[in-house]
């Protein structure tokens, strides 16, 4: 000890002691001693300290743990059993001796992060910016920051054991309320769109390209939708916080009266509505019509 307040871990004399005090230590939330056991420190201790280890033993609490005695001088794997939450892991644990104490050849796994996205990634809450992240085994909570995407599977990861490479969710889709905040951003501009009273509603994507020689007088004009609600059944595709597409049921129906030649003349015509592109990487949805 370098003269610190805390007494630390007690060695470990045989191999056994150290899996178990080990183990012990990341059960009671304490990083310090868990960490004492190391051969060596891992490189990044970003996430290995008691808010990690608290966060994690609230999702799945390690206990019942059990580490049958091992004495023998040449041993490099201890058994150990432990509860991870609900689920029990058998794992052997690496051990190695370091002068005359056993130590853990590992103390932490590792947690790949493969995200497309340039989103803000939380991990049990603490946010990370590396690919790569160093955690104790435990249970591990990946979210966006954002609360219109998550991860289908709620994106919780297990690291079973020390020395564990794990990969995190590899793909956020868009939540139950960023689904429909997208669907009605899109209905909101949409009704903008109908409510027009001219032949090519500005910011919308369709237009009137063709009257059949009828002069249309505007204050006929009524533009509506083909179908009552055109985002039934409509699954916004998602390609990042700024490219959600929406792929609307029906068509734009305009009818408006006019003059042709001196006569009275209607006009009904029906064009494609558009594909809606919905921007939720700010406060409010944003959106923009394309073909």
């Amino acid at each position: 000890s370098t003269g610190s307040t805390s007494s630390g871990p007690a060695a470990a004399k045989k191999p056994s002691d150290a899996v178990k005090g080990y183990l012990d230590a990341l059960a009671a939330g304490d990083a310090a001693t868990a960490l004492s056991y190391a051969e060596s420190s891992p490189a990044d201790t970003t996430m290995l300290t008691n808010e990690a280890l608290a966060a994690s033993n609230k999702l799945g609490a390690i206990a019942e743990i059990n580490v049958p005695e091992v004495t023998d001088e040449y041993a490099y794997q201890v058994a150990a059993s432990y509860k991870m939450g609900t689920r029990t892991v058998n794992k052997e644990i690496n051990v190695t001796k370091v002068g005359e104490d056993w130590k853990l050849t590992d103390v932490a796994g590792t947690l790949t992060l493969d995200l497309g996205d340039d989103l803000p990634i939380t991990v049990n809450g603490v946010k990370v910016e590396a690919k790569k992240i160093i955690v104790f085994p435990g249970t591990y909570v990946f979210d966006t920051g954002n609360k219109y995407v998550g991860f289908d599977d709620k994106g919780t990861v297990s690291v079973d054991a020390p020395g564990a490479y794990e990969s995190g969710p590899y793909q956020a889709t868009l939540n139950k309320t960023g689904k429909q905040a997208a669907i009605k951003a899109a209905q909101d501009s949409l009704n903008a769109c109908l409510k027009q009273q001219v032949l090519a509603p500005k910011g919308c994507m369709f237009k009137a390209y063709e009257t059949n020689g009828v002069k249309v007088d505007t204050k006929t004009i009524r533009w509506s939708s083909t179908e009552k609600n055109p985002w039934a059944r409509v699954e916004p595709s998602y390609e990042g916080l700024s490219q959600i597409s929406l792929y609307p049921n029906g068509s734009a129906k305009l009818q408006a009266q006019g003059t042709q030649r001196g006569a009275k003349g209607s006009v009904e015509t029906m064009v494609r509505i558009g594909t809606a592109t919905v921007d939720l990487s700010g406060d409010k949805p944003v959106v923009t019509w394309s073909n």
